[in-house]
């Protein structure tokens, strides 16, 4: 998958200008986790908030979900150090 090499390269500004132009409508379990995560590194914890909350609203039945209340946390527990 390209997202993932573009991601696992640290390519993280190409990995979101992709993801960016995929609509809520159409992005799948995958491609969401993966911009999630690309958020995280871009520090843009805003979009991240925001994409978690997609995920757990069109993805409640995912595999994946898991990884994103993972990711959740981390971002919760980094928010309640500062």
């Amino acid at each position: 998958m390209y997202i993932q090499n573009l991601y696992q390269s640290n390519q993280f500004d190409v990995a979101i200008n992709i993801l960016e132009t995929i609509s809520s409508e159409t992005i799948t379990d995958e491609l969401l986790l993966y911009r999630i995560k690309t958020n995280i590194k871009l520090a843009d914890f805003k979009g991240t908030s925001n994409d978690i909350k997609l995920f757990e609203k069109i993805f409640q039945d995912s595999d994946l979900l898991r990884y994103v209340r993972y990711e959740k946390k981390l971002l919760e527990n980094k928010n309640e150090k500062q």
